[in-house]
Formats: structure tokens, sequence, C-alpha cells
């Protein structure tokens, strides 16, 4: 290769690569601009300071007993004003994980918004008429929701993974309005 093409090859390349971040940087900020807007509609501009919940395995088994798979994480951070809460969680649909927020007044669903999907079938979930199923919902025995939610054909798995982000959800609520966070799991503010 002469010089001059081997310049040309390396301009091209840092062009494309420059591209590429570009694009990454603006997908990671809109991710962080859809939680911050749903914590805004929420809690208006006073945003309560984040809370982090460190569980231990016991916990850890209740949660993957709801989940029906391990539980990577040790903590989980949400916000709280008062008997409003807000839960910001992450579920794999088939592939790829979804976001959801799900803002809990009194142990009960005020709304659930797809924050962020990343698969490439089964979108139809972020539309509102399928989330408006979740509002009023609360947690009854066995940790199940009080309601069947109506699935969405073709979008099976991520209907699944926002029904169980929705019980995970009303768990760790309910222990937080009890205020029985069950023992060892300490609730801290994230600094």
């Amino acid at each position: 290769m002469t010089g001059k093409r081997c310049k040309k090859s390396i301009i091209w390349l840092s062009q494309r690569l420059i591209g590429i971040f570009l694009i990454l940087g603006r997908a990671y900020a809109d991710d962080a601009s859809a939680a911050q807007d749903f914590l805004a509609k929420a809690f208006g501009k006073e945003l309560p300071v984040a809370q982090v919940l460190t569980f231990t395995p016991a916990e850890k088994r209740e949660l993957e007993a709801i989940l029906q798979h391990p539980l990577k994480r040790q903590r989980l951070r949400y916000w709280q004003c008062g008997s409003d809460s807000v839960w910001i969680l992450d579920e794999i649909g088939k592939h790829k994980p979804i976001t959801a927020g799900f803002w809990l007044q009194k142990g009960v669903i005020k709304e659930a918004r797809v924050l962020v999907f990343r698969e490439n079938r089964g979108w139809e979930i972020k539309h509102p008429r399928f989330l408006a199923q979740y509002a009023g919902l609360y947690q009854v025995n066995n940790d199940q929701l009080s309601a069947q939610v109506d699935g969405i054909s073709g979008a099976t798995l991520s209907v699944r993974a926002m029904d169980k982000m929705a019980r995970v959800a009303l768990y760790l609520d309910k222990h937080r309005l009890e205020n029985t966070i069950p023992p060892s799991i300490k609730t801290s503010s994230n600094s």
C-alpha cells in the first residue's frame, strides 16, 4: 500500500469510528434522559436523592424466584418521596434488556413506562394502551399481580419481562411501605 493510499484508509476508518462513537453516545444520552423524564413526571422538579437497597443471599433468592433466573445485582437504586416511589428496572426480553420505570403510590402502580427497548421484536409494549393495563395493579398472594395483563401477539417475551419487573417493583415497594424491608436489606442514601 502506498503512503497516500494508507493515509486515505486511515482517514476513512477514523471518520467511521467517530460516527459510531457519536451514535452510541447519543443513544446513551437518550437512555439517561428517558429515565430523568420519568422521574421528573413522578416527583416534579425537585428529585429526591436516590436510595440504594443492598441484598443478602436470602433476599436475592426471593427476587430470583420472581424473575425465574439468577439475579446478577447486589444492589438496586430507587427514588422515594412520601408514599411515592419510582423503580427503574432491567429485564431480558428475548435477547436484550428492556428498561422500564414503575411509579408506585402506596403499593399500587400509578404508571409503567418502557424507558429503553433494545429488542428487534415486541416493541408494541411501549404503547400507552398496553402500559395502561399496569395502572392500578397491586401485589397479591405469592407476589403475583392483582389482575392479568393482556398479552400482545408476537411480543410474548417482552410482556413477560414487563410482568416480572412489575412484580419486583411491587414486592420491593411493599417492604418499603411496611418499613420491614427484610432485615438483611439495608437502605442507604446514594452518594
